[in-house]
């Protein structure tokens, strides 16, 4: 091979390990993998695979902005011809990922190019950044273990793997991830290291109240029946009374929720629905206290349902469910009154959207199919409401209600939705 192609393949891969986090002196061997043509055999698949790729999405992009106007048939055309392209892609995206991953486990010096991939994939997983990625971290533990058999001193790979560690409540080993990224990088990670021991303390009380809560077995349940299946919900009475009350009587006694949106999805936060119009504004027509102020307060973990209000005592009927621990951010601003106890699979799988504050289509829109009381204590739920003049002295009279349209409006009416997880380190977003 030319000494000079030999030099230009191995600094090639030198710039593709740095920009993947990948440590670049656990990787040595990508000259010995090109070929005359300066490209190896793998390579040349992989670039193949997207190249193809990149051609579906440019005839894709130009068919979205030619769709014809007040031509049905030709219309059709048109999104037929989108739909299988977008179908083809997400195949040719699952065969670059299976060649990367296959040639990364096989080779004992994987290339820089398996090397970007999958590590694009576990970075996807954990801080997606667009509505194709789901939020993923148990899919992303396997991923690190590869990765850390071929790096095992990666600094970045231990972010990864107290990320997901932390998403999925296995503290301990978050701890662990944690306390070794400190001593490999010499940073000082006492802030999520507080944070972290705050948030375990508040899960060992958690954990004390199911266990006293599993006695008597006998908190109300709700069944979300959504698009993506059923999530199973069990409300906390004995903490948030009446939101609850609000909850059961819009789910048994208005069927409120049937048919509604999460019509705001943030991977690795939270998915909302309960906007009456799906658009993030409006409530049932009232508005109740929040309960969130109490010392009784649960916090927010895993799979919470969490009463969505913009300012103290203005709930309604939105609500969210959060996809991973956020007892930082969320604790005492917003009233957790429940928790997913069977589907936290299909809350991870919920479409990534947001039709707040903006036009958007709701065409690949996850919604609750009907919701439905399966268990509920004898009495009757009635929730104590806000007097209207208690609504209008704050929202000046405004009917929309509350909402989560347009976070950074200075309208009465915006939410100031939950934000994003402040524990996580900074590190690479996924693509």
């Amino acid at each position: 091979m030319n000494p000079k192609t030999q030099l230009w393949n191995f600094l090639v891969a030198f710039a593709l390990v740095l920009a993947t986090g990948v440590s670049t002196h656990a990787y040595q061997g990508t000259q010995d993998d090109a070929i005359d043509s300066g490209l190896s055999e793998e390579a040349q698949a992989f670039q193949k695979l997207q190249a193809e790729l990149k051609t579906n999405q440019t005839r894709i992009d130009f068919l979205y902005r030619t769709l014809p106007v007040g031509f049905p048939e030709k219309r059709k055309q048109y999104k037929d011809e989108i739909e299988r392209l977008t179908a083809a892609n997400d195949e040719l995206k699952t065969q670059v990922f299976s060649k990367a991953k296959a040639a990364f486990q096989a080779s004992e010096r994987p290339s820089a190019q398996s090397t970007k991939i999958v590590s694009d994939r576990l970075a996807s997983m954990l801080k997606p950044r667009n509505a194709e990625r789901q939020f993923d971290p148990e899919s992303s533990l396997e991923l690190i273990a590869m990765m850390k058999e071929k790096f095992p001193d990666n600094p970045r790979l231990l972010e990864y793997e107290f990320l997901a560690n932390y998403a999925i409540e296995r503290f301990e080993n978050a701890e662990l991830a944690l306390g070794k990224l400190e001593a490999l990088t010499g940073s000082d990670l006492s802030a999520p290291k507080n944070e972290l021991k705050a948030t375990i303390e508040k899960y060992q009380q958690e954990l004390m109240i199911r266990r006293l809560e599993s006695n008597t077995d006998d908190l109300p349940r709700v069944l979300l029946v959504t698009t993506e299946g059923d999530i199973l919900v069990e409300l906390f009475e004995n903490h948030a009374p009446n939101t609850v009350a609000n909850f059961i009587h819009l789910v048994r006694d208005q069927k409120f929720y049937d048919g509604k949106l999460f019509h705001l999805v943030r991977p690795g936060e939270y998915a909302m629905s309960g906007s009456p119009n799906g658009d993030g504004m409006g409530d049932a027509g009232y508005r109740i206290p929040c309960e969130c102020y109490e010392n009784k307060i649960r916090s927010h973990f895993r799979g919470t349902l969490s009463m969505m209000a913009p300012s103290k005592d203005r709930g309604g009927s939105q609500f969210f469910i959060t996809q991973q621990p956020n007892p930082h951010t969320y604790d005492g601003k917003y009233t957790a009154f429940g928790r997913v106890i069977e589907g936290m699979d299909v809350v991870m799988k919920l479409k990534n959207v947001d039709l707040s504050g903006r036009m958007a289509s709701a065409e690949a829109v996850s919604k609750i199919k009907r919701a439905e009381v399966v268990r509920a204590r004898s009495h009757t739920y009635v929730p104590a409401k806000v007097a209207a003049n208690e609504v209008n002295r704050f929202s000046g009279g405004s009917k929309n209600g509350s909402g989560s349209k347009n976070p950074n409006s200075t309208s009465d009416d915006a939410v100031d939705a939950p934000g994003a997880f402040d524990l996580l380190l900074q590190g690479d977003e996924g693509k």
